[in-house]
């Protein structure tokens, strides 16, 4: 996770760090690093990449969903 705010790039996905590691964390559970998985081509890499892949997104999604609905019962929404 990001520590500090200059760590991110202004431009960057402000959730890029923890999508790298929600995928990071989905090929070590699989017994594979990023950089073995990087330098293969099989159609097994290419499986793990998409679900991996898909792991960050669903946990992204989750994280989003919780901090809307924590906005919205503290009150902190705005009409939407």
């Amino acid at each position: 996770m990001v520590d500090r705010l200059d760590d991110v790039h202004p431009m960057e996905d402000p959730h890029s760090a923890l999508r790298r590691q929600y995928f990071e964390e989905y090929l070590r559970n699989s017994g594979v690093s990023a950089q073995q998985l990087s330098s293969r081509t099989d159609e097994d890499a290419r499986k793990l990449l998409a679900e991996a892949t898909d792991f960050a997104t669903r946990r992204i999604t989750e994280v989003d969903c919780r901090a809307h609905h924590a906005r919205h019962v503290k009150g902190f929404h705005k009409n939407e």
